[in-house]
């Protein structure tokens, strides 16, 4: 089983600017885990676990889907606190655009 999700990969630009910007979430302590700017990324959809057959059949899938899409472009907004400010687990920044 693979835990998987369907995520856009973010630029090594965007990713310096949240990594630079979260200092400003630093007092929350020790128990927030801090993830390396390598694996900052845009959540599109959890899948949770799956086997190796459904990963190659979510991306043959994907592959044929996303064919069909223009690029385009989102600007980072106001960033949040996933469940709430008292127990953060997930560090989220909200987006506008396209």
């Amino acid at each position: 089983m693979v835990r998987s999700f369907l995520a856009i990969n973010l630029s090594l630009d965007t990713k310096r600017f949240i990594q630079e910007n979260i200092h400003q979430w630093r007092y929350l302590g020790r128990s927030v885990r801090w993830v390396k700017p390598d694996n900052i990324h845009l959540t599109l959809k959890f899948l949770g676990d799956i086997t190796q057959e459904q990963v190659s059949e979510v991306s043959a899938v994907l592959q044929t889907i996303t064919s069909c899409f223009s690029p385009f472009r989102l600007e980072l907004a106001t960033p949040g606190l996933f469940p709430n400010l008292k127990r953060p687990r997930i560090l989220w920044v909200g987006l506008k655009g396209d």
